[in-house]
This record gives C-alpha cells, sequence and structure tokens, in this order.
C-alpha cells in the first residue's frame, strides 16, 4: 500500500471513528490500541466478546474490530448476536486460520472483511475506511 493510500485511511479515520477492539491476545490489543491513539480515533479495548457486547449495545461504537476466536463469544456469535440493533456497527474479524469459507460466511453474516493475522495495520485502516463507505 503506498503512503498516499496509508494517510487517506488515517485521515479518513481521524473524522471521529468511534472503534471498539474485542481481543484477547495482549499483544494484538496493546499494538492496535496504540496505532488508533496514533492517529486520534477514539478508541476502546474489550478483553472478552460479552464485555464488547455490552459496549456495542451502548451505541457508542462505529467499528468493532473483533477476533474470531474468542473464547466466550467467538466472532461469529457476535455478529449473530449484532444482527438485531438498529444501528449495526461495522464488524472486522480477525483469524489466525486462513480459510475462503470461513471469510465468506462471515461476511454473509454481516462483517465487513476478515483479515488473516499476521496483517499490517495499512490492510486493517483499508478495510475500515472500505466498510465505513459502504
Amino acid at each position: 500500500m503506498t503512503g498516499g493510500q496509508q494517510g487517506g485511511a488515517r485521515t479518513h479515520l481521524q473524522h471521529g471513528t468511534r472503534i471498539l477492539l474485542v481481543a484477547d491476545d495482549p499483544v494484538l490489543g496493546d499494538w492496535l490500541l496504540e496505532e488508533f491513539k496514533d492517529v486520534g480515533c477514539p478508541v476502546a479495548l474489550a478483553t472478552r466478546g460479552k464485555d464488547g457486547l455490552q459496549l456495542v449495545q451502548s451505541g457508542l461504537v462505529d467499528v468493532v474490530i473483533s477476533e474470531m476466536g474468542l473464547t466466550d463469544l467467538p466472532g461469529m456469535d457476535l455478529l449473530r448476536e449484532l444482527h438485531g440493533m438498529d444501528k449495526m456497527p461495522k464488524v472486522i474479524l480477525t483469524t489466525n486460520r486462513h480459510s475462503d469459507f470461513l471469510a465468506e460466511r462471515a461476511v454473509q453474516n454481516g462483517a465487513s472483511a476478515v483479515l488473516c493475522k499476521p496483517f499490517r495495520i495499512e490492510e486493517l485502516l483499508a478495510a475500515i475506511a472500505r466498510s465505513l463507505m459502504n
């Protein structure tokens, strides 16, 4: 990704996009918190899926970035829970396993994107920007 595209995604996010990270991997959570703070996004971190769901239900979340393999509320289950909301946030799932079938199923169930770990921050920012345009 070129610097111009990265800057565009970062600029788009500076306009108050509220991000919720749902990650039980402390390395991933800390890394993403720092990245989003650097671009000036309001960001919160939940280390359990059920805690993330409660934060989403507060209505103060635009984009959810969740690990697919959370033990208490896996990403696909989180999508099902969010489907009944009046204003469902955009959801981007992350996974350790590449599976076209799983990614397609997640998108069919409402995910904006599925990213395989490890991913670059530019990939995530671009996925967020695309999801907000749709």
